[in-house]
């Protein structure tokens, strides 16, 4: 299933802190990815996304898992760093936040567009994989300050 919000964890790296996230994913029915090697742990602020995918998981099991992945994830936590940028920070490194959507893409190229026909082929360009018309949460970050930047030099 298709995700419509996550869980974006700064963590260290360690065992019994996957074995933690696997109990939650499967209490919960949700998927999370880590960095496939080691190293990678150090080169993202966000080392672990959890996709909140299960379509049947009421509000109040989606603040149930919340609240238990902050309490699980508390040992592991190396700081806050770079969080608050695109959704909820409800604890120290941990940051609840929407995934990426077609209409958040299609208000960013309008938002170009308003500024010039060549940042909205910019933008075409760069807000797509594979040929399809499609972006990451910090993809859509980066687009927004360079959005931003063009604001900043018309006041």
């Amino acid at each position: 299933n298709k995700s419509e919000s996550r869980i974006s964890l700064n963590v260290w790296g360690n065992k019994a802190l996957v074995e933690r996230l696997d109990t939650l994913a499967y209490k919960y029915g949700v998927i999370y990815k880590t960095p496939s090697q080691s190293d990678s742990w150090n080169e993202r602020n966000d080392p672990v996304t959890i996709y909140l995918n299960n379509p049947n998981l009421t509000p109040q099991q989606l603040e149930e898992l919340k609240r238990e992945v902050v309490a699980e994830t508390k040992p592991f936590i190396r700081s806050n760093e770079g969080f608050g940028i695109y959704g909820e920070n409800i604890a120290p490194g941990v940051e609840f936040g929407l995934e990426s959507s077609s209409v958040e893409i299609q208000r960013l190229k309008k938002e170009a567009s308003e500024i010039s026909p060549e940042l909205l082929d910019a933008f075409d360009e760069y807000l797509r994989r594979d040929g399809k018309e499609k972006s990451s949460v910090g993809m859509n970050i980066a687009a927004q300050k360079v959005l931003n930047l063009f604001h900043q030099k018309n006041i």
